[in-house]
């Protein structure tokens, strides 16, 4: 039987994968600042995930009148 190595692979550069949500991941992997496009990249996935799984705004956040922890109330000018 022969060995097999099962290490980490090297990872490719960010920039051979600029312009993609991968390449934004690698960007933020090495604590960089992500390319202008690979922020386009990743605005494009996050909206067509969320399009896809039925998540809105109004999901992420809710709209409510009161703070159910303290009572405080936000978003007073929309309520």
């Amino acid at each position: 039987m022969s060995y097999v190595f099962r290490g980490k692979r090297d990872p490719e550069p960010a920039e051979n994968k600029c312009g993609t949500y991968a390449g934004y991941s690698a960007h933020r992997r090495k604590n960089e600042k992500p390319c202008a496009d690979c922020s386009k990249a990743h605005t494009k996935y996050t909206r067509e995930y969320r399009r896809s799984q039925g998540i809105t705004k109004s999901t992420l956040v809710p709209l409510e009148t009161e703070c159910p922890n303290c009572g405080h109330h936000i978003n007073e000018e929309a309520a």
